[in-house]
C-alpha cells in the first residue's frame, strides 16, 4: 500500500471499485491510470482479473499499474498479462534495501515517480 500513499501524496484522487462494472462506470476523461494491488481477485479467470481490467483500460489508452511489491514473481507475469507497469519492492526477492525497487513496464508508457 506504500505506492498508494505515494500516489495520494502527489495529489492523485484514488477511486476504489470492486467489480469490472463499477470500474467501467468510474472511468472518465480525468482518469490518468488504473492502479491495482495484486490479490486473488486479480488472478486469471476471475471476474475482475487483470485481463478484464486491461480490456477496459486499453481502448481508452489508460495505463494499468500493478503493485506487485509483496510478490516474488520475476520475470514479470503481470506484463505478459497486459499490465502497463509493475512495481516491485527492492527488499523482497531482489534482496536489496527496502528504500529501492523496480518499475518494469511497456516501452510506450511514460511514468515518473519521485522517491
Amino acid at each position: 500500500m506504500a505506492l498508494g500513499h505515494a500516489l495520494r501524496n502527489i495529489g492523485v484522487k484514488l477511486i476504489t471499485v470492486e467489480t469490472a462494472e463499477e470500474m467501467s462506470k468510474a472511468i472518465t476523461d480525468h482518469t490518468a491510470m488504473i492502479y491495482l494491488m495484486t490479490n486473488d481477485a486479480s488472478a486469471t479467470g476471475q471476474p475482475f482479473s487483470l485481463e478484464v481490467i486491461v480490456e477496459l483500460a486499453r481502448p481508452k489508452n489508460i495505463p494499468v499499474l500493478i503493485d506487485a511489491a509483496a510478490e516474488v514473481t520475476i520475470p514479470n507475469t503481470h506484463l505478459k498479462r497486459g499490465a502497463s507497469v509493475a512495481a516491485y519492492s527492492g527488499g523482497k526477492a531482489i534482496c536489496g534495501p527496502q528504500c529501492c525497487g523496480l518499475l518494469l513496464g511497456q516501452r510506450y508508457i511514460n511514468v515518473c515517480l519521485a522517491g
